[in-house]
């Protein structure tokens, strides 16, 4: 897809008279060909998440809701969005946890690189160890790493617990 001169993107842009792009030579370009290859491949948790969520929200809550006069949005903020806080809280933590460890498409598109625009923690650990064989700065900025998640699993288990819904 990316593929200098070759590439679908490539052959689409000429398809229509524009130039073609370095996707994964230029710096901003190659970050946007990551992200864009992460969300296509990490958004079908979520969505699975999010319907479980959906589908475990009573119908007869939000008729009751609508019976009473409430608008679509007001049955939306008032109910659905507190019924899926558990489910937000999930997928938000699930992401997280997938954009900690964004290693593969780093290393198969970019390899860190154009001047080490598109490396990150994974990516630089895994460079420390194994490129510069130097394990004591790829095992501290690991441990660093795990720091990290472990700060933000805390605030997302503060965030779910048990209380009256988002206000």
């Amino acid at each position: 897809l990316y593929e200098p001169g070759t590439g679908l993107f490539d052959a689409i842009l000429k398809s229509v008279g524009l130039p073609e792009v370095p996707f994964l030579t230029s710096g901003p370009h190659a970050i946007v060909a990551i992200v864009v290859m992460t969300a296509w491949k990490d958004v079908g948790l979520p969505m699975l998440i999010f319907l479980g969520g959906l589908q475990a929200i009573s119908p007869q809550v939000m008729e009751a809701a609508a019976l009473d006069g409430a608008s679509n949005w007001r049955i939306f903020r008032r109910i659905t969005l507190p019924l899926l806080r558990p489910s937000i809280i999930l997928a938000i933590f699930m992401v997280t946890v997938a954009a900690a460890r964004l290693f593969t498409p780093i290393i198969l598109l970019t390899q860190g690189g154009p001047n080490g625009q598109t490396t990150n923690l994974p990516f630089y650990s895994y460079a420390q160890a194994f490129d510069f064989s130097s394990p004591g700065t790829a095992s501290a900025s690991v441990m660093f790493m795990m720091l990290v998640l472990i700060g933000i699993t805390v605030l997302q288990a503060y965030a779910i617990r048990d209380r009256k819904g988002w206000r």
